[in-house]
C-alpha cells in the first residue's frame, strides 16, 4: 500500500463552496477522498501536456 502523508492547504471561501457543491453532486461523502481524486487527475492532466 502507498504511504500517505498529510498536507494542509488554505482555500478561499468560493473554492470551499465549489468543493461542497461537487461533493453533493457526486455523492462523495469524504472531502479528503474527493480532493485526493481531483489532485491526482489534475497531476495526470499536467503530465499529459
Amino acid at each position: 500500500m502507498t504511504e500517505m502523508k498529510n498536507v494542509s492547504v488554505l482555500l478561499d471561501e468560493e473554492t470551499v463552496e465549489k468543493i461542497i457543491h461537487l461533493q453533493k453532486k457526486t455523492g462523495t461523502f469524504s472531502r479528503s477522498s474527493l480532493l485526493r481524486d481531483l489532485i491526482k487527475r489534475g497531476l495526470e492532466m499536467e503530465n499529459e501536456k
